[in-house]
């Protein structure tokens, strides 16, 4: 999740504009670049924290099946990128990473656990 904002705005990448994405993350999704204000991220131990204690938007409807997917693919101490699905009135989506994917380095696994369905209070 570190972002290089050094590299990324630098000349050699045409000011943010050229090949190189701003952060590991977003390069393991085939993109360049994310909008903040869709994201959260947070870390919990899915073995011993009960799903009230997950903070993160909206987690009161989704906890339960997070933990519940993390628990299923193995993982206990979890680091969660949550990205949210924009879609407005009229059922148009905007996703920030159309592809989401599992991805690998040499000291961290991201595992992709699918989408999980809430609705906005508004």
């Amino acid at each position: 999740m570190k972002e290089d904002h050094e590299t990324f705005y630098s000349d050699a990448n045409d000011e943010g504009d050229g090949p190189l994405p701003l952060s590991q993350f977003a390069g393991s999704q085939g993109e360049r670049r994310y909008d903040h204000d869709f994201m959260e991220v947070g870390k919990v131990d899915t073995s011993t924290v009960p799903t009230e204690a997950i903070c993160a938007s909206y987690s009161e409807q989704w906890a339960e099946e997070f933990v519940r997917r993390a628990t299923a693919a193995a993982m206990i101490l979890t680091h969660f990128i949550m990205v949210v699905v924009d879609r407005s009135a009229d059922g148009q989506e905007r996703r920030q990473f159309p592809h989401p994917t599992s991805f690998s380095g040499p000291d961290f696994a991201l595992i992709y656990l699918g989408e999980i369905e809430y609705k906005d209070h508004q």
